[in-house]
């Protein structure tokens, strides 16, 4: 059990360091041509009309639950599920501001490259001849 005291911490580092990496990884990419920012435009419109009703109908979700923990368990474990929720809802609109949407295009040329770099690789290795 020690062990895993501080494991999950490194790990947690471990994986905020890789997340940056390749956040600054796509934001060195080329926007992309202007079809291809139009597109990642209209996407990023979608995803925020799609954050706000979401997080409309979540937002009474979380005041129910925290009342009903905090009068059937405890404040202190009702806080803990507040603060994990506050950190659930700002997670995505965190990553839009803070440059996954701004470069979105790079993304989107990434995934592709990925995407048909790895299917070639896996159509290679299974084909039989």
């Amino acid at each position: 059990m020690g062990t895993l005291l501080w494991l999950v911490p490194v790990a947690a580092v471990l994986a905020l360091l890789f997340a940056g990496y390749k956040a600054h990884y796509v934001q060195k990419a080329a926007p992309g041509n202007d079809r291809m920012q139009e597109i990642a435009g209209a996407i990023a419109e979608g995803a925020d009309a799609f954050l706000k009703s979401e997080y409309k109908i979540l937002a009474i979700f979380i005041v129910v639950l925290f009342v009903l923990i905090a009068l059937f368990i405890d404040i202190g474990t009702a806080v803990c599920f507040l603060l994990g929720a506050v950190f659930a809802f700002t997670a995505p609109s965190t990553s839009q501001s803070a440059g996954a949407f701004p470069r979105r295009a790079q993304g989107l040329q990434y995934a592709r490259r990925r995407a048909f770099s790895s299917l070639s690789r896996h159509s290679l290795r299974y084909a039989t001849f």
